[in-house]
Parts: C-alpha cells; sequence; structure tokens
C-alpha cells in the first residue's frame, strides 16, 4: 500500500499546484496552525476555524488541509487489516497518534464537517485508479472516502490520495470510486458494478484536474462488433469550451487532429470516427488541448 500512496501523492502535487491560487490563504493560515507544532485540543481547533471562516466551502477547505498536513498514512495499520473500533474511539487514536488509514481519515473529516454544520458523509466501496497514460490498473478491495454539500452541490472527496480527488463531482468520480450503496452514486442513473469495470480507463491525473472538463462520453469501452461509428466526447463548463481541443489516438499516432472536432452550445466537444475488425483488441485514447499545453491523454477505451 506504501507504494501505491507514493504514486497518488506524486500525482496530486501537480494538482495542488492548480488549486494553489484560490486557496492559498486558508492553506497558509493551516500552514501556520501545523508548524506552530504545540499540542491541540481538537474542538478548539474547530473553534477557531469556524471563528476565521463563513462559508461553509472555506471551512471544508480547513478540515481537509489541516487533516492532509497533520495525519499521516498508518500503512502497518491497513496491512494488518485491523479496522476494529467506534468511531469516536478511532477519532481519538488518529488525533493521538497523527496517522491513520483511509476509514480513520474518512471518520475525521466527518467529525469536523459536522461540528462546524457542514453537511458530510462517510462513504465505502472500490476504487479502481489509472497511473498517468500506463494501461496498468490499480484495484483497492477496500477503501472509504468523503462525501460533502457545499452550496447546494454535491462533491466527493477523499483524503487519503490527496489534492486531485478534492471535491470532485459525482458524474467524474464515478469513474474512479464505486460505493457500496448506490445512493452514493449520487447519479441520475446509477450504474451497476459491471458498468463500472466496464468504463474506459480515465487519465485521473488530468480529467479531475481540469475542473472545467465535467465528463466524458461513452461511459463505456467499444464492442466493435456491434459498433460502426462513435461518438467521442466531452461536456465542458459553460463558456470555457473555446479553451480546448480534442484529437484522437490509435497506436500512439493521432488520426484525427483537433480541427475536427465539433463544439456546440451546449458544451459538447466531440469527434465522429469509424471502427472496424481490424481494430479489436486495441485502444483508442482521447487526447484534450489546453491553453498552451500539448495534447494530453484524458482516457483509453479497449476495443473489443
Amino acid at each position: 500500500m506504501r507504494w501505491l500512496l507514493s504514486i497518488f501523492y506524486c500525482i496530486a502535487l501537480i494538482g495542488a499546484i492548480a488549486a494553489q491560487n484560490e486557496y492559498i490563504g486558508i492553506d497558509r493560515y493551516i500552514d501556520s496552525l501545523v508548524d506552530n507544532g504545540s499540542e491541540f485540543e481538537l474542538t478548539a481547533i474547530l473553534d477557531e476555524f469556524d471563528e476565521n471562516f463563513q462559508s461553509d466551502k472555506e471551512k471544508v477547505r480547513a478540515v481537509y488541509s489541516w487533516i492532509v498536513k497533520t495525519i499521516e498514512y498508518d500503512d502497518n495499520n491497513y496491512e494488518s487489516g485491523s479496522f476494529a473500533g467506534g468511531r469516536l474511539d478511532r477519532i481519538r487514536k488518529i488525533i493521538e497518534k497523527k496517522e491513520g488509514t483511509c476509514l480513520d481519515y474518512s471518520f475525521l473529516f466527518d467529525f469536523m464537517c459536522s461540528y462546524l454544520s457542514v453537511n458530510s458523509g462517510v462513504v465505502d466501496g472500490i476504487v479502481k485508479l489509472k497511473k498517468d497514460e500506463s494501461v496498468v490498473e490499480i484495484m483497492s478491495n477496500r477503501h472509504v472516502w468523503n462525501y460533502v454539500a457545499i452550496d447546494g452541490d454535491e462533491y466527493f472527496i477523499d483524503a487519503t490520495f490527496g489534492e486531485l480527488y478534492y471535491l470532485i463531482t459525482p458524474s467524474k468520480f464515478i469513474f474512479s470510486h464505486f460505493p457500496d450503496e448506490e445512493e452514493w452514486q449520487l447519479l441520475s442513473n446509477p450504474i451497476s458494478i459491471e458498468d463500472f469495470f466496464n468504463m474506459p480507463s480515465a487519465n485521473i491525473n488530468v480529467f479531475f484536474r481540469e475542473r472545467e472538463i465535467l465528463d466524458i462520453y461513452p461511459h463505456s469501452n467499444i464492442n466493435i462488433e456491434e459498433n460502426s461509428n462513435i461518438e467521442f466526447g466531452i461536456k465542458i463548463k459553460p463558456g470555457s469550451i473555446n479553451n480546448y481541443k480534442i484529437g484522437i489516438r490509435e497506436r500512439n499516432k493521432f488520426l484525427i487532429k483537433e480541427k475536427t472536432a465539433e463544439a456546440n452550445q451546449d458544451g459538447h466537444l466531440s469527434i465522429d470516427y469509424n471502427l472496424n475488425t481490424s481494430q479489436k483488441n486495441t485502444e483508442i485514447q482521447i487526447m484534450i488541448k489546453s491553453g498552451l499545453k500539448g495534447f494530453q491523454e484524458l482516457v483509453s477505451y479497449k476495443l473489443y
């Protein structure tokens, strides 16, 4: 588990840069608390948060930032499979030891948000992640994360995996996290576990970092014998669509350049692509380009 988290923490550093400007004041404030090094009472910290931060968004950021800067991941506890103990007991231990597992992170986050009257929850399930442009998928059979509601919008946060997994919308989070209980998908059309495993492999380092991208479609790998023409695309926040271009890559070569992509007023940027049976058992990647950045892999579809 240690090597797995090391991968995610390194990737998360990139995401942290993107979030730095928006949250720099709060994060610096938390740094000053952590660097002080003095002993603390959790309720005293929370009372200070409640006094210094007015909005739920600010409070959630303060809670998240404090947890990731204060609590170390406990590999030994995870590897031993020790998930025993009640919620309050585990919270006391994580504060005392300043380390814990994903379950402890989630319990602590939920407790702190609840104290600050922020609507939050604890969600458990499985996680499917992709490292950069590698086709290797990393699976975990036991994982826990958080739900939070801010100004009427619903998000997920996975403090264990860091900044890239902060305030992710349900339609994006389902590409990597599948909850045990269907209601925690928070989707108008929930998917099955079979659908989850048949979803394309999103490059989380790009998909979650690019906050203007709302969704990817189609949502499943492609049965090439049933589909001869596919519309690949992304949905983008209104007003941001001109910042993006997309292309298709097969066998590491661009088949369609960005000039063929079509944008519409609903915020969809798409490419129609013809498939043939010679492509069976290969993969196609949707590439995106934003601003001055070069093309990056956004998602990879298996053709079967």
